[in-house]
This record gives C-alpha cells, structure tokens and sequence, in this order.
C-alpha cells in the first residue's frame, strides 16, 4: 500500500476542487436550473365576463398541460404537450427572494399585453411554491418545485 503524506493528499483535494468550475460541476447541481410545476386548478373567464370553473374545461386542461418545467435561466415552458415553437421571455429569473416571471407573445409590440404570463412564487426555502399561468382567457394555478 502506497502512503502520501497528507500535505500531499490536501494538495490532490484542492486541485481537483479548483477544476471542478472548469469542467462545469459546481456545489449547486444543474438540476436546480428547473421548476417542475404542476396544475391543481384551472378557471376560466366565461363570454359573460364571469370567472368559474366549467368541469369540460377543468377536465381537459389538467389533461392538456398536468405538469411542466419552467427553465430558470430562459424562462423557458417545457412539456410533452407544449409547442417548442413558442418563445418565451423571462422578466425576472426568480431566487429564494424573487418570484420568476415569463411571459409569452408580442413583447416586441409596445403597448400590448403579452399572450400569457407564468408567475412562481418566491420559494422562501421552501419545498414547493405556488405558481399563476394567466393566458388571454384562462388562469392554472398550481405548485412548483425546484429540481
């Protein structure tokens, strides 16, 4: 059995330390760079003007959007029944102190809103934290949580 002095050991430790950032492993994994959100709730702006829920309505779209990934960095929706083709622009990144907001639609237009805006509440540290996916006539409410 080979024996190194410690000096020689902590010297090994500490330049495999220093080239970890330079091979992109950092102490925060990179799957902390997304929220998985899921929809718990669903209402709808009715042609009366009057919020509610209508159980169709509910039924398919907890069928059409039940979970989603929110990329922190881009602000990016991700999910199996998601366009790709649609782009989003992420306002505020979000952190333990900051909600994330994305927004989707004619930003390029001024004065007008954007098509939909997804809202992540501040985690505060904790687990999960409760989101708002407001489009045109639609709002999903749900929690997200970091992975």
């Amino acid at each position: 059995m080979i024996k190194y002095p410690h000096t020689t050991i902590s010297r090994i430790i500490v330049g495999v330390l220093a080239l970890l950032p330079a091979l992109g492993v950092s102490g925060e994994t990179k799957s902390r760079d997304f929220f998985h959100c899921t929809v718990k709730d669903v209402v709808e702006i009715t042609p009366a003007g009057i919020v509610g829920r209508r159980p169709t309505l509910t039924q398919f779209e907890m069928t059409l959007h039940p979970t989603f990934q929110v990329e922190r960095s881009t602000g990016t929706l991700r999910s199996t029944r998601l366009s790709s083709d649609t782009e989003w622009l992420l306002i505020q990144p979000g952190s333990d102190h900051d909600d994330l907001i994305t927004i989707t639609g004619p930003q390029q237009t001024p004065g007008v809103a954007p098509a939909e805006l997804v809202r992540i509440q501040a985690s505060g540290g904790r687990e999960t934290t409760p989101f708002l996916w407001l489009s045109r006539a639609t709002l999903r409410t749900g929690d997200c949580r970091p992975e």
